[in-house]
């Protein structure tokens, strides 16, 4: 009788711990919505060299630390991704403990008073995978795809989650999601494949193979283009499921690749850096090597590292301008206004930055926290600069919003 006494027991302390963690596991991406704070009216005004001196900061949302920010093709809203290293600051969370992804889709419309968080979805990602937080809008911005662990598919502006894109195994590296340009369908880097969904029900098609390492990059041209840290660009028959390898380096470590719409592919590894002509796989002008990043015309192209941003004029194939960064601090992240005329540039100490493209010219400088900007990015009209950025302790963070007054 004592023996059953004591299986008992022991059963019931286990069903406790075992009830105990799983309520911990559903719990523990339940994170409080971002706070708010609206400084002035948004006037709407574009930013441009002339007006880029009176920019100043419309809005400050204020939660998890963020990765990235992307305004939807329609302008109305703006989308941010991060991952949570620990949540709220919790001290028990040790460097296994699984992280949280954190969604926000804020309205930036101008229908509201002031800028709304509508959705605040969260998912758990567990430690070991390596995640480049990424997210996709097909092309009339009512979805977005998410690169979290759950690789969902959300409706904009409702938040709701349409789908999760699965596959029959558990990945250790993910990396860009992307829409066809069709919007019919959806591709993931996941590994060195590229799996490929139906974009309407969203049912599993078909793996694309032929990487043999991690495929970090995807995008497309008159093809889709994937590039891989095997050093291989391969052009994709979406018919035929064919790869073809339009471009190999002895190169490793790629850092990322885009593609223009006019028949070049910038794409740069850790020692290598180049633009391609799609069809023929020619090297076009050397680049140096860093991100990557074509303006919005294409007439210009940018390479970056933590040290370095440099611009180069694409079809005279000469350097528009270097700019240095000092020893103390390091660039983080650069983009192109809509015009090409513009970068915003954040720096690790919380400096936002606006550059002149065709010289070093600082335009504005901003501060915009005693942290790390992680995102910039202008919405498609111009009027407005959201930077995303996380704190030194990696869980605290948010978006701000800039215009001209």
């Amino acid at each position: 009788m004592r023996r059953w006494r004591l299986f008992l027991v022991v059963g019931l302390l286990v069903c406790g711990v075992g009830a105990a963690w799983w309520w911990h596991a559903i719990n523990y991406c339940e994170l409080p919505q971002p706070t708010i704070s609206t400084l002035i009216a948004h006037t709407s005004q574009p930013i441009q060299a002339q007006s880029v001196a009176q920019l100043a900061e419309i809005a400050a949302i204020e939660g998890t630390a963020r990765s990235r920010a992307a305004f939807s093709p329609n302008d109305h809203w703006l989308v941010s991704i991060g991952i949570a290293s620990s949540v709220w600051g919790n001290s028990h969370l040790s460097a296994d403990s699984p992280h949280c992804s954190v969604t926000w889709i804020v309205d930036v419309s101008g229908n509201a008073p002031q800028p709304q968080v509508v959705v605040n979805n969260s998912g758990i990602v567990p430690h070991w995978l390596w995640l480049v937080p990424d997210l996709s809008f097909n092309h009339d911005g009512s979805l977005v795809a998410l690169n979290n662990l759950q690789k969902q598919i959300i409706s904009v502006p409702s938040g709701q989650e349409l789908a999760r894109l699965e596959w029959s195994e558990d990945p250790f590296f993910t990396g860009t999601v992307l829409f066809s340009p069709d919007d019919k369908r959806l591709f993931a880097a996941v590994d060195s494949q590229i799996l490929v969904w139906d974009a309407t029900t969203f049912a599993f098609g078909e793996a694309l193979a032929g990487h043999t390492d991690h495929v970090g990059a995807l995008g497309f041209g008159d093809n889709l283009i994937s590039a891989s840290s095997d050093g291989m660009l391969r052009s994709w028959n979406l018919e035929t499921g064919e790869g073809t390898i339009i471009y190999q380096t002895h190169a490793e470590n790629l850092i990322n690749m885009d593609v223009g719409l006019k028949g070049k592919i910038a794409v740069s590894y850790l020692n290598h850096a180049v633009i391609l002509d799609e069809a023929t796989g020619a090297e076009y002008m050397d680049l140096m090597p860093g991100t990557v990043q074509f303006s919005v015309d294409e007439r210009s192209v940018m390479s970056y590292s933590y040290k370095d941003l440099w611009v180069w004029d694409v079809q005279n194939q000469r350097l528009l301008t270097r700019i240095q960064v000092g020893a103390d601090v390091q660039l983080r992240t650069a983009t192109f206004d809509p015009t090409g005329e513009l970068i915003g540039a954040g720096f690790s100490d919380g400096t936002l930055n606006v550059y002149s493209v065709t010289g070093e010219r600082l335009l504005s400088e901003q501060v915009v926290e005693a942290a790390e900007i992680t995102d910039v990015a202008f919405n498609h009209m111009g009027t407005l600069l959201a930077v995303s950025w996380r704190s030194d302790n990696r869980w605290r963070g948010g978006v701000q919003l800039w215009g001209v007054e």
